[in-house]
């Protein structure tokens, strides 16, 4: 029998806690859930998955994936060391605090000599006035653009680092099992260049449409609009599309 949840080890240099995790949970929410247990920032995480030998299954720079990523399918994984590539970690480790531990999820956040209470007083990262500024500006910025989207119509989605791809916008709102607040648009693809079918889990947003040709992406990567046409396939605009 398929496993829906699984206990995985969450190690840094500063903790030790055991948690149970969706095993098709996304990158981006597994970062999010993994934060307030290291204190480490998702953009300055370095994932490294290991069985129950110790032996390193996979090493994964979350800002270098794609955020659906769903890591834990590979239930040979029982620990995943989180490093803090913006050395924060290794200076206070360097400290004359001791603040190696090994707590459960509540003591750990109640602590006062751990890298995120650390960064609590020192106001980085989350607790920085211009980072929540910075989260306030992107809200706004999804916000505004989801006022230009017109469910139905043809859409163009561009992502750093990947080729433009085009469909059709068949859903605008929350998708509870990515995220409880976000607001995602969901993609009907012209090519089977997405993740899934429309759904999330059992839940069917839009379509159902075949494997592959539906994806959830946040509303500033999309633009609608009569002028996006399918792509030619022998166009330079197609040459690079997955």
């Amino acid at each position: 029998m398929s496993r829906s949840k699984m206990k995985v080890l969450i190690e840094s240099q500063f903790c030790s806690i055991a948690k149970d995790f969706p095993v098709d949970i996304r990158l981006e929410s597994l970062c999010d859930r993994i934060y307030p247990l290291t204190g480490i920032e998702p953009n300055h995480m370095k994932l490294t998955a290991k069985d129950l030998e110790g032996n390193v299954l996979s090493t994964i720079d979350p800002s270098a994936w794609d955020d659906e990523y769903q890591m834990l399918y590979d239930t040979r994984i029982s620990c995943i060391f989180v490093e803090d590539t913006s050395g924060i970690s290794d200076r206070l480790q360097r400290s004359d605090e001791d603040v190696s531990f090994k707590l459960s999820e509540e003591d750990y956040v109640q602590r006062q000599d751990t890298l995120l209470a650390w960064k609590v007083r020192n106001k980085m990262g989350r607790f920085d006035p211009a980072y929540r500024q910075q989260l306030d500006e992107s809200r706004r910025l999804q916000q505004e653009r989801l006022q230009s989207l017109e469910i139905n119509q043809r859409c163009v989605v561009r992502s750093d680092g990947k080729p433009e791809r085009r469909g059709w916008l068949r859903f605008v709102g929350v998708v509870a099992e990515i995220s409880p607040t976000d607001i995602w648009c969901g993609v009907q693809f012209d090519e089977p260049v997405g993740k899934n079918n429309g759904s999330v889990k059992e839940t069917v947003y839009f379509g159902p449409v075949s494997a592959n040709y539906g994806g959830f992406v946040r509303p500033t990567s999309v633009e609608t609009g009569p002028h996006y046409t399918p792509l030619e396939p022998d166009g330079a605009s197609s040459d690079d599309e997955v």
